[in-house]
């Protein structure tokens, strides 16, 4: 198990490296997710179903900006109980974080599935892939409350200096979902 970084002993910027390059390699995996689906998409499914999935992308940025923004706000309060060796604290706000996770999954989940059409209309989406985004949009937010508990619990992992083992974690999930579209796509192709 990967020890917990405690950023206030020795020197701070070998320590903020070796905490930022996970975090900066755990973003580039998150994006790693949209230029996977977007080249499979494209080559196996047709340029109506990758401008539907680009139709949603800013959707779905808002929504990682949101997942990312909220686990930043919940770790500074976990680094001070953290820092301040409140172990009781700290376990009521990891238990805090992680219920506003679950609540805020299941209802962006539902909203998102039933706004889905509404949210692409307002942005004028194109009637021709129209269709094809509601499905790609409900469809992810039908697995929100997964990236957002993903990213809560990293947001935890990061306010205590483990920032590896949410890198970690992101790498299996995002080598797990290339291999599903790879795979579902060529079920498709044939």
């Amino acid at each position: 198990m990967s020890k917990s970084t405690v950023m206030t002993e020795g020197p701070i910027w070998r320590k903020i490296l070796l905490l930022s390059i996970p975090l900066i390699l755990g973003h580039l995996f998150q994006q790693l997710y949209n230029t996977v689906a977007s080249i499979i998409v494209g080559n196996y499914i047709g340029s109506e179903a990758l401008a539907a999935v680009g139709s949603s992308g800013s959707i779905i940025n808002l929504l990682i900006g949101f997942c990312i923004g909220a686990s930043a706000g919940a770790g500074v309060v976990i680094s001070q109980f953290f820092g301040a060796r409140d172990k009781e604290g700290g376990r009521k706000a990891v238990h805090t974080t992680i219920a506003i996770a679950i609540g805020a999954g299941i209802i962006l989940t539902a909203a998102g599935i039933l706004l889905a059409p509404v949210i692409l209309r307002a942005m004028g989406t194109p009637a021709e892939v129209f269709g094809q985004a509601v499905t790609y949009l409900q469809v992810y937010f039908g697995g929100i409350l997964f990236s957002v508990i993903y990213n809560m619990s990293a947001g935890i992992l990061n306010a205590v200096g483990n920032s590896k083992r949410s890198l970690l974690y992101l790498m299996i999930a995002a080598h797990s979902n290339i291999f599903q579209i790879g795979r579902a796509s060529g079920r498709d192709s044939v």
